[in-house]
């Protein structure tokens, strides 16, 4: 698969991973107001929908556990999860992809032109030399973020089983 196929195929697996993601807060947020909302306790307590608002926090409990589950461990590799995501990125053989993803990275936000006035070759010239120099910078920024990446994602592979053995363990 060439890089701009990968790109395309990441595309996908990112935005499936976002909205999986973006449920998977919007679930929370809803879990965190039945939680913790103190007067809608009191107000349900002893009435008859206290059965029925248990079983919805309890289900949105689970829910929130299995999608952090499914995001973090699910091992499927079409599967859109951060390992997959992040393994895709690293793998020793993706530089093609890598340098795409560099190139779409690095791209510097250019200067807008002072209305009424047109740029003067010193306003081009100084143009240039910033996006120049604010290229070199992203360019950096993607190298020592995929360090990073790599060094976390290499800690993390280390350590997964004590969290997998976290969730069993309770």
């Amino acid at each position: 698969m060439n890089p701009a196929q990968q790109i395309a195929k990441l595309k996908g697996h990112v935005l499936i991973f976002s909205n999986e993601l973006r449920s998977l807060i919007q679930s929370f947020e809803l879990l965190f107001l039945a939680a913790e909302n103190q007067e809608l306790h009191q107000k349900i307590s002893g009435t008859k929908q206290a059965r029925g608002f248990s079983v919805n926090r309890w289900n949105l409990i689970q829910e929130c556990i299995i999608g952090i589950t499914k995001l973090a461990y699910d091992q499927g590799s079409q599967n859109p999860t951060a390992g997959n995501l992040i393994e895709i990125i690293l793998n020793p053989q993706a530089v093609g992809l890598r340098e795409k993803l560099k190139t779409r990275f690095a791209v510097p936000i250019r200067s807008g032109l002072v209305p009424g006035r047109p740029p003067t070759k010193d306003d081009l010239a100084l143009d240039e030399a910033i996006e120049k120099k604010d290229i070199e910078d992203l360019n950096q920024a993607f190298e020592q973020d995929l360090l990073d990446l790599a060094k976390e994602w290499q800690w993390f592979d280390k350590h997964q089983d004590k969290f997998k053995n976290c969730a069993t363990e309770d």
